[in-house]
């Protein structure tokens, strides 16, 4: 699981790990591989298992 910038480039790994069929949950803290905090704006996060992907938009919205 991969988050994504507009440009496609990859700001964070959130998971590598195999895990059997099933619902999983992950969640992401808004930040980069390093640890810097992010901007607000559109991101995506990318999916991909068993040879195949799937892409949704996320919108990160920091708090004033």
């Amino acid at each position: 699981i991969g988050i994504y910038d507009l440009t496609g480039k990859r700001v964070r790994l959130l998971d590598t790990f195999f895990h059997p069929a099933g619902e999983w949950t992950v969640q992401w803290d808004g930040t980069t591989d390093s640890g810097t905090k992010l901007s607000s704006g559109v991101y995506f996060c990318k999916l991909t298992a068993g040879g195949q992907y799937d892409v949704c938009k996320v919108i990160k919205m920091n708090q004033p």
